[in-house]
């Protein structure tokens, strides 16, 4: 880093930028990033030139140091490349280590790879890796987290007992159930209390929980049925934050189903800092507008998922035919149905989603009958093309449909 002062030796400037370097041959380089590789097995001088002021200072090599790897674990996708920060205390400095100058292993190869110091990511899984310098070498943990598909449903509220529900009241008798939920509702809950009068009623949801992979945006979508809703703040933080991001929603639509968006890029200082993962999910709270309530009556507030969007991953269009398995017919089509055609009996439940090229959620089915052909509805889609998720077996395929 360097400063800057007037003639009168008067401070101005606590961070020049544009300087630029250069060092004795013996000493090591300047790298892309303008910065001094110590490679060298010599002492030596390192000048700044900026604007044709020139200062200079002498390097002393130390024979070796320790070193540590700045993170103690991380989590990767398959997208994502992290060269691998590693860190070095010299008497009184912290430096950074060029992380290809280290040797890596990897104890377990088909979760990651280390190429030059840059971490990737190949399989869902954990792994260890550990980068040996000299006498000296440092671990960490890799946790691979790769999205099946452009869109996922991280939370479906299947699992109500792992929420925690704070009503204004205790004698809202608050309770979650899955019947009654809004037409075309496959899974979700609905949060059903008796009014009773309160100042200023919410209703808090709590579950802290890791997200998974690297999402680029997290997705609440709700139904409030006939329960007007005065603002809704969503509790959420990055893996480097001690304190949660309080995010605000006004004045969500009656008897409709609402999609709350919110970008990592608002809660994340940086959303390219591999630290910043997982972003946690804690809580959220619904702020009821008591005007609108008459005591005594039950009312339901519906609960769909939690779903993620990645935009680094492709959205994958298939050909008609995604495998063997698998045919959907007709497509192109213009009817309101598809067939679903397998060609051997599945075992168990199948469950359908029909995405736009958006990622956007436009239609869910279940099938709890064990069969080889489906009917799909597909009436509530208009004219273009679409992305047929299919979840059977512990399997998924994704197929392109279009209608005309």
């Amino acid at each position: 880093k360097f400063i800057g002062y007037n003639q009168y030796g008067v401070l101005i400037n606590k961070d020049v930028q544009g300087v630029t370097l250069s060092c004795d041959a013996g000493l090591g380089y300047i790298n892309s990033d303008g910065l001094l590789v110590a490679s060298g097995t010599t002492n030596g001088v390192l000048t700044a030139n900026y604007n044709g002021i020139q200062t200079k200072v002498n390097i002393v090599l130390v024979e070796e140091a320790e070193i540590a790897i700045r993170l103690d674990s991380v989590l990767i996708d398959g997208k994502f490349e992290y060269p691998i920060e590693v860190q070095s205390i010299i008497g009184l400095n912290t430096m950074n280590v060029l992380s290809s100058a280290l040797s890596w292993t990897v104890l377990q190869p088909d979760i990651c790879s280390v190429q030059n110091g840059i971490l990737k990511g190949l399989s869902n899984g954990t792994a260890t890796v550990i980068g040996n310098l000299g006498s000296f070498k440092d671990t960490i943990i890799v946790k691979v987290e790769i999205p099946g598909s452009g869109r996922i449903v991280h939370e479906d509220f299947s699992n109500a007992a792992s929420w925690t529900v704070t009503p204004p009241l205790t004698s809202w008798n608050t309770t979650l159930n899955t019947d009654g939920l809004p037409n075309g509702w496959t899974h979700g809950v609905s949060v059903r209390y008796t009014y009773k009068t309160t100042r200023s009623p919410s209703i808090r949801m709590s579950k802290l929980m890791p997200l998974y992979g690297i999402p680029d945006t997290i997705k609440l979508v709700l139904n409030t049925g006939n329960v007007e809703i005065t603002k809704l703040i969503l509790g959420l933080r990055t893996n480097n934050q001690t304190a949660n991001t309080a995010l605000t929603f006004n004045s969500l639509q009656l008897n409709k189903d609402i999609e709350i968006n919110i970008p990592v890029s608002q809660i994340a200082t940086n959303v390219n800092d591999i630290h910043s993962y997982p972003v946690w999910f804690d809580y959220f709270t619904l702020y009821i507008n008591s005007l609108t309530q008459t005591q005594d009556v039950i009312y339901n507030i519906y609960l769909k998922e939690i779903a993620l969007r990645y935009k680094n991953i492709s959205l994958g269009i298939n050909p008609t035919k995604t495998s063997s398995k698998i045919h959907v017919f007709p497509n192109p089509f213009v009817s309101n149905e598809l067939m679903l055609n397998f060609e051997k009996q599945i075992n168990g439940p199948l469950s359908t989603n029909i995405f736009n090229l958006n990622g956007q959620l436009m239609c869910s089915q279940h099938f709890e009958n064990i069969s080889k052909d489906y009917k799909i509805s597909v009436e509530s889609l208009i004219v273009g093309t679409y992305l047929l998720q299919i979840n059977y077996e512990n399997h998924e395929e994704t197929i392109k449909i279009v209608k005309h």
